[in-house]
């Protein structure tokens, strides 16, 4: 899942207690081995210090004392350009991407052909398919019911929206019908779904031309 710049942090470092700083200093322990990278000069880089500035024995860090600006400051690195390995060593505390530029991430990072719109009807409240999957900019009848069927390569988070004169708008994929993102799976799916798993249809009930 991603976040833009210009949104919410997902984690707010001014308040972080000594056991989620120990928790941070944990991850990035973890990403300076994995990229087999000096601790010394990962944190270095992330804070912006001189490549030569000594960390000493790092007990403060090791302890949960590192400043809390200074935690922001290595959170949103690591949440940009480590993301993968920092979500794979502590999901709770890594749930978003910080992505500075969108439009050049989406770019870099789409994965074309892997979602279809599927016509659905619903039959003794189960959602079927009512014919085969159609491409995602398909033209569907008013009020006529559908899914978007994902073929995912990764699990993680999803999150859709409908273009119109412009602008977009998000298609609520959450159990609720309100929540913008939902949980996926690896491999093919059908969205959204209901809390207890099942295919959930959508409709467009206004004519937007």
């Amino acid at each position: 899942m991603t976040e833009t710049e210009n949104d919410a942090q997902a984690f707010d470092w001014s308040k972080a207690s000594n056991a989620e700083r120990k928790k941070l200093f944990s991850v990035t322990k973890a990403i300076a081995s994995a990229t087999g990278t000096a601790l010394e000069v990962l944190l270095n880089t992330a804070l912006g210090q001189p490549s030569d500035h000594d960390w000493g024995d790092m007990a403060n860090l090791r302890n949960g004392k590192l400043a809390r600006e200074k935690s922001q400051k290595l959170y949103d690195y690591l949440a940009e350009h480590h993301y993968e390995l920092a979500q794979k060593t502590n999901e709770t505390l890594f749930p978003f991407r910080v992505v500075r530029d969108v439009e050049a991430y989406i770019t870099e990072a789409a994965h074309q052909g892997r979602l279809h719109v599927v016509p659905t009807t619903d039959e003794l409240g189960l959602v079927k398919r009512k014919r085969q999957h159609l491409p995602p900019d398909a033209v569907l009848e008013l009020g006529e019911s559908f899914c978007l069927e994902l073929d995912a390569i990764n699990p993680g988070f999803a999150v859709a929206f409908q273009g119109y004169k412009g602008e977009w708008h998000p298609l609520p994929l959450g159990a609720d019908g309100e929540e913008q993102a939902c949980r996926i799976k690896e491999g093919m799916q059908l969205l959204p779904q209901t809390a207890e798993g099942q295919p959930e249809s959508l409709s467009e009930d206004e004519d937007t031309g």
